[in-house]
């Protein structure tokens, strides 16, 4: 008997993987929950491990009755998520492309409802949903989902947890940087802003299962994640909007020197000044995300919150200067 050739997905989701099997599980699951229905969904699975049939999440795709629609493509070790993303995207066949972390649970209308932003709007190149606190009420969890939920409507960049677009736009688009080890998202999306808009919407949502639990934990992240913030910059043009992300933390973690060495010399005001600005911009920052969001979260634990952050995004810029990017140019991995 004579099979049918497969029919083209309407969307391909493409996951960078670095672990944590069970989240990915999770995701994978979620993504064929979506109201479009699983013969329109293809998932590309994109990983520095070797996965074979014994494998605990094969086997779990197995019973979940989804494992044919799922490839996985190793990439080697020292290669970076953008390589990953370029590559997976360029092994797709979908109409649409959604870039997912491997550790986020999609609301089962994300994918139409992303569809139907894409499509009322003929100069939008991508879209995404905001992220929404998990059931635990994790502190961090609820100020990060409110801080996505404070920047509805045309942005001018977005971060990489759920990215929704047209093959064609991703075909016209610089692609992600690939010389990045972080910030990628960021350079990859402010990029499309020369062809038309970014949306992001509360229509639909999607929960990060991963998001750091412990203030430890997040700060230990924040230094990975800002070891390209320098790195980012060179040759694209820089929106005002994204200063204070660059200057305000290098001042918070600064600050405390400055007020010791004025006080050494003698400058009791200037000391005083100095002091101030450690508390200044997370206090400034707290009373901004409160009045923009729904925040239900006490304001101390807020100001905690970036006062963490701002450092160690400061110490990740310090280390990304240090130790410099994995490469000076756009590597994009080959078809």
């Amino acid at each position: 008997m004579d099979k049918s050739p497969k029919q083209q997905p309407l969307v391909s989701f493409v996951l960078p993987h670095h672990g944590r099997d069970l989240l990915l599980i999770e995701t994978i699951e979620s993504i064929f929950r979506q109201d479009i229905g699983k013969e329109e969904i293809e998932v590309i699975v994109v990983s520095k491990t070797e996965f074979d049939e014994a494998h605990t999440l094969p086997v779990k795709l197995v019973e979940a009755g989804v494992r044919g629609s799922v490839r996985f493509i190793v990439i080697p070790t020292e290669k970076t998520i953008s390589f990953g993303r370029n590559h997976g995207a360029m092994q797709s066949s979908g109409k649409y492309l959604a870039f997912i972390d491997s550790d986020v649970r999609l609301a089962g209308d994300w994918v139409s409802t992303m569809i139907q932003l894409l499509r009322s709007s003929s100069d939008t190149v991508l879209v995404s949903a905001i992220q929404v606190h998990d059931s635990d009420n994790n502190t961090i969890d609820m100020i990060k989902s409110s801080m996505s939920q404070a920047n509805l409507g045309e942005v001018s960049a977005l971060p990489g947890n759920a990215l929704f677009m047209g093959r064609s736009a991703f075909d016209r688009s610089e692609k992600f940087p690939e010389y990045l080890e972080t910030c990628e998202d960021w350079v990859f999306t402010n990029s499309l802003t020369k062809s038309g808009k970014l949306l992001l919407t509360d229509e639909s949502s999607f929960v990060h299962l991963g998001e750091d639990k412990s203030y430890s934990a997040m700060f230990l992240k924040e230094i990975w994640r800002g070891k390209s913030n320098l790195g980012s910059l060179p040759g694209r043009k820089i929106d005002l909007r994204e200063f204070p992300s660059i200057v305000v933390p290098a001042v918070v973690l600064l600050s405390p020197f400055f007020a010791l060495v004025a006080l050494i010399l003698g400058f009791k005001v200037i000391a005083l000044f100095a002091a101030l600005f450690i508390v200044l911009a997370p206090l400034l920052y707290s009373i901004r995300l409160k009045v923009r969001s729904s925040v239900e979260v006490r304001f101390g634990s807020l100001i905690l919150f970036y006062l963490i952050y701002f450092n160690a995004r400061a110490i990740g810029m310090l280390k990304g200067f240090v130790e410099g990017n994995p490469g000076k140019q756009h590597e994009i991995s080959p078809q």
